[in-house]
């Protein structure tokens, strides 16, 4: 009888043991899989266990992130995650923990961490942090150093999107986009005349990579400088932005793109009926660069090119495959089908430069 109580004295301290080791198994987090329930901000996941993931490298309150996450269906899908080796938090135990984490997309093994600071930091680097990280830091200094960038976006169209907007007055509607996070705008005057600054809105786009439709209105702040259309027509103005937002903006190129480069606009063309298509995406190449004489704008420097183009185009970002905007789209010629001209952005630089304003990449 004795040897029957050791025996089961045995099997319950075995139980015990097991039973109570459940709860507080240590987890390496490097390893971890899983798959996203939820994004809950722009910077932290998360996974179907509870677990709450950190993306090393994006810094939070970025709404720009988030949409991003969503744009690409990051619901769903499995992950993979990896700690930063010289981390102090290498594991956890709770299921419900938070972690930071590289997090790693499933089969392809694509770093969300990279895809998102390729596709929203370079024109925002506020979106980047070197906070808790070490293994990558050196890697995206390069990245982010100076402003035009040698890498190419991997969606373009979406990029464009999140910078772009629809303008509407009381003539009709344009396009214009953000050079600055607090809301610092171009478009073109005969988008956005100065006399309309009190009654023009302008709509930013909808999440999904596939919306088209128009949402979340805002208010002109004030137009800051206005060139006439028969100068260089150019509107340079801020949105009034919601307390504590920013929105995510294009950089301007610091020089001239070579003949044949390729490009892109992004805006809300109409057709000859009047039905406006808004969000819509085009791309072409650059065919030359001239001065306006055309038009009677000696003084106006231009970029000329193939993209397809309607009115509703105007005062739209045209950028290279970087991302960055080589031009304000300005115009269609009656003379020549498809061909297009925008207002050279060196040229609008230099008026940024004249008013003193402190956008990115000066």
């Amino acid at each position: 009888m004795r040897k029957t109580h050791l025996s089961i004295l045995a099997v319950c301290l075995i139980a015990v043991t097991i039973l109570s080791g459940c709860g507080s198994r240590v987890h390496k987090i490097t390893g971890t899989k899983g798959t996203v329930k939820e994004i809950i901000n722009g910077n932290t996941i998360k996974l179907s266990t509870g677990l709450r993931v950190e993306l090393l490298g994006i810094a939070p309150n970025h709404e720009s992130t988030s949409t991003y996450m969503e744009s690409i269906n990051l619901v769903g899908q499995k992950v993979l995650l990896v700690a930063d080796k010289q981390a102090k938090k290498q594991d956890y135990k709770k299921a419900t923990e938070k972690v930071r984490a590289y997090v790693f997309i499933l089969p392809e093994n694509v770093c969300l961490n990279g895809q998102i600071l390729r596709q929203c930091a370079r024109a925002d680097n506020t979106v980047y942090t070197e906070a808790n990280m070490k293994d990558s830091i050196e890697n995206w200094r390069v990245l982010f150093k100076g402003c035009n960038h040698e890498g190419n976006i991997p969606d373009i169209a979406l990029y464009m999107k999140q910078r772009t907007f629809l303008v509407q007055t009381p003539e009709g509607m344009g396009t214009g986009f953000f050079i600055g996070s607090n809301g610092l705008a171009l478009t073109n005057n005969h988008v956005l005349p100065p006399h309309y600054e009190s009654s023009a809105v302008i709509y930013t786009y909808g999440k999904s990579a596939d919306d088209s439709n128009s949402e979340n209105q805002r208010k002109i702040k004030r137009v800051i400088y206005s060139s006439p259309l028969e100068d260089k027509d150019i509107t340079i103005f801020q949105v009034d932005l919601n307390d504590g937002e920013t929105v995510p903006y294009f950089h301007l190129s610091k020089v001239q793109a070579p003949v044949g480069s390729h490009i892109q606009t992004f805006g809300n063309p109409s057709d000859k009926s009047g039905i406006m298509y808004t969000a819509n995406y085009t791309q072409g190449t650059i065919g030359s660069y001239k001065t306006d004489d055309l038009h009677g704008r000696p003084n106006t420097h231009i970029v000329v090119y193939d993209i397809a183009t309607n009115p509703g185009n105007s005062g739209g970002p045209v950028a290279l495959d970087n991302g960055i905007v080589i031009a304000v789209h300005d115009m269609g010629s009656n003379a020549g089908e498809g061909i297009n001209a925008g207002i050279n952005i060196l040229q609008v630089r230099e008026m940024l430069d004249q008013l003193k304003l402190d956008y990115e990449c000066k």
